[in-house]
């Protein structure tokens, strides 16, 4: 359905993100990430980021996760509300409640990486 839509890279990399496989969505999304320019490249620099960040937060490096997040949120607010069949105000907001644990905890180190809360990109 969404394969005449969409990049195949962009589905790939989807795809890999909502099995868990940070790393190597972010990889296809590298790749694609080359190819656009504008608001797309924005975009896509975005969920690599989030990518990136949840795979610190889950190989226990809080810091790097926490840099990675602060440069998530200023480029997804440039993205309009919809874009390349994702609600990215949803996401948006499903990525700030999954890493407010992390955030409030007196021990960052401690923190364990609730994998049943990650938030999934589903598009529509």
């Amino acid at each position: 359905m969404f394969q005449d839509k969409f990049p195949e890279k962009y589905l790939e990399g989807i795809r890999l993100f909502n099995e868990g496989l940070y790393f190597e969505s972010h990889e296809v999304w590298e790749d694609l990430w080359k190819e656009v320019v504008g608001q797309e490249k924005l975009f896509y620099q975005a969920l690599i980021q989030a990518a990136a960040a949840l795979l610190k937060f889950e190989s226990g490096i809080p810091t790097g996760a926490e840099m990675l997040y602060n440069k998530v949120l200023p480029k997804l607010t440039e993205i309009p509300d919809h874009y390349l069949g994702l609600d990215v105000r949803k996401f948006e907001r499903e990525f700030k409640l999954f890493f407010s644990e992390l955030w409030a905890a007196p021990d960052r180190s401690t923190v364990r990486f609730p994998r049943e809360k990650v938030p999934k990109i589903v598009l529509k």
